[in-house]
């Protein structure tokens, strides 16, 4: 059917219909839950509002956690910084489709709404029903969730712009198949600061010495840390069950929604199936498809539904392995089941000062103790032998990168590192290596040669359909890079303080 409109769009009959369903994208009901309004950033002299910032925030938190729970506040504030940069480019990409007069019509909009697979019955149609069920259960408006598809579609019609206006040459493209086939393999040791951190002398005696001589930067460590590792919150890990009860929904389907959920905590109290697995088929929350997991949080976690009163107070009154009964907040119906419970914890400066003397002192010295043993390693290595005793004292093994193509952007098990590279291309035998260590993040790398293989001139026809492929590929994401980069520079930002 939807190839059949596309094929005949312009009849008048299809004209009709699809004017039918614009207006009903467009026209109905607007709710917005109370989402936030204050800006985080304006751009231009246009807001980026906090609601849609806290929304993204906590999405891309919910998922980094599923990996790490226990993330630093370096690590949670690159996440911050991220997402607003990534909402700061969007808004720049919108306003540059503005200025270009690029739209999004009507008809494109719901021709692309219709096309969403999660929107579309068994046969492949577009069903309201199932439109009007999915936006209620993620908690949208129609008029939010269309605006933002018409928002995507922009973006993505201006980046297409930017990304078709590359082109490459025949030479470009010869010189690209040179660099990707210049290969070396290079056999090698990697010498870890890690592995030396147990030689450093931290006796009682030193440690307190370093403790009077170092007590400032102490001091500094214990209260950059302070919120991380001294003063834990209590914390929960909990999953839950949701249904949706939605500010316009009338007393009528907010009494089906209790009664729904009031036959789910049955099944959850009878114990028969897995609470992840009843999560996963009746819950409306988008962490259903991790069986209802919503991670470690505190007191202080704001945001859906962390920061609704009633949800703390059910969450922090269970103990492990508890389940509540239904708890309702202004966002619907939750069950909840308590995975796990870490007790408040805080600790003085007395009490860990020489805790933390000892880690800064050997973080300071073991680095130098690896690269001492480096250079101890570095001359018979690089000359083609292999110092067994020696390597054999911090079980080190002889590693390979296997080849690899010189233009490559890091190194195979060993990763970014031009001036390793630099000193390997600059090697006359093969065999042989620089008789010194070099440094990659908190290891020191010793290297020779194993083999190189340079470019053969004859494969080239056979292989330029492939490298140009790959080289506009590459040139256009550098030239997306450079025009999102260019759009910031050229731009009116301010950042304002961010209350998560």
């Amino acid at each position: 059917m939807l190839e059949t409109m596309r094929k005949n769009a312009s009849s008048f009959v299809i004209q009709l219909l699809f004017a039918a369903i614009v207006v009903v994208f467009v026209f109905w009901g607007v709710n917005t839950g109370g989402q936030r309004a204050r800006p985080v950033a304006k751009v231009n002299g246009e807001s980026v509002l906090d609601g849609t910032f806290v929304r993204a925030y906590q999405d891309r938190i919910r998922f980094m956690q599923r990996y790490n729970d226990n993330m630093t506040d370096e690590e949670i504030e690159r996440i911050k910084n991220d997402v607003l940069d990534s909402l700061i480019i969007r808004e720049l990409i919108l306003q540059a489709a503005d200025r270009e007069g690029i739209v999004v019509s009507d008809h494109e909009l719901a021709n692309h709404i219709m096309d969403l697979r999660q929107f579309q019955d068994e046969e492949g149609r577009f069903d309201q029903e199932i439109y009007e069920r999915e936006l209620r259960r993620y908690r949208q408006s129609r008029t939010q969730f269309e605006e933002k598809q018409r928002e995507d579609l922009l973006v993505q019609r201006m980046e297409s712009v930017v990304r078709r206006s590359v082109q490459i040459s025949d030479e470009e493209v010869r010189l690209q198949y040179e660099e990707d086939n210049h290969k070396l393999n290079l056999e090698f040791v990697r010498i870890s600061s890690a592995l030396f951190r147990t030689e450093v002398d931290a006796g009682e005696a030193r440690v307190a010495t370093y403790l009077a001589e170092h007590e400032t930067e102490c001091r500094d460590n214990y209260d950059e840390n302070y919120d991380r590792l001294y003063n834990q919150p209590k914390r929960v890990q909990a999953s839950q069950i949701f249904m949706a009860i939605g500010p316009d929904d009338g007393a009528e389907l907010a009494a089906e929604v209790r009664r729904r959920m009031a036959d789910v905590l049955l099944e959850v109290k009878a114990g028969e199936v897995p609470f992840e697995d009843l999560a996963a088929k009746y819950s409306e929350h988008h962490t259903a498809r991790y069986g209802g997991d919503l991670g470690f949080f505190d007191e202080n976690r704001g945001g859906d539904p962390y920061g609704e009163e009633a949800f703390r107070a059910a969450a922090f009154a269970m103990t492990e392995g508890e389940t509540s009964e239904l708890v309702e907040t202004s966002l619907g119906v939750h069950i909840l089941q308590v995975e796990a419970v870490q007790d408040a914890k805080s600790q003085t400066f007395d009490e860990v000062g020489l805790e933390i003397a000892e880690k800064l002192l050997v973080d300071e010295e073991a680095p130098e103790l690896a690269r001492q043993y480096a250079d101890e390693v570095a001359m018979p290595f690089s000359q083609g032998q292999n110092p067994t005793e020696l390597l054999d004292r911090h079980s080190i093994r002889v590693q390979q990168t296997d080849l690899f193509a010189v233009a490559a952007p890091s190194i195979p098990r060993i990763g970014a590192a031009p001036e390793l590279l630099g000193a390997a291309l600059a090697q006359d035998e093969v065999g042989k290596g620089p008789p010194t260590a070099f440094r990659v993040l908190d290891n020191w790398i010793v290297f020779r040669v194993l083999e190189e293989q340079t470019p053969d001139p004859a494969g080239f026809e056979a292989a330029r359909e492939e490298v140009a492929s790959t080289l506009i590929r590459r040139k256009r994401h550098t030239r997306l890079q450079a025009w999102r980069d260019s759009l910031k520079e050229d731009a009116a930002i301010t950042i304002f303080d961010i209350a998560l």
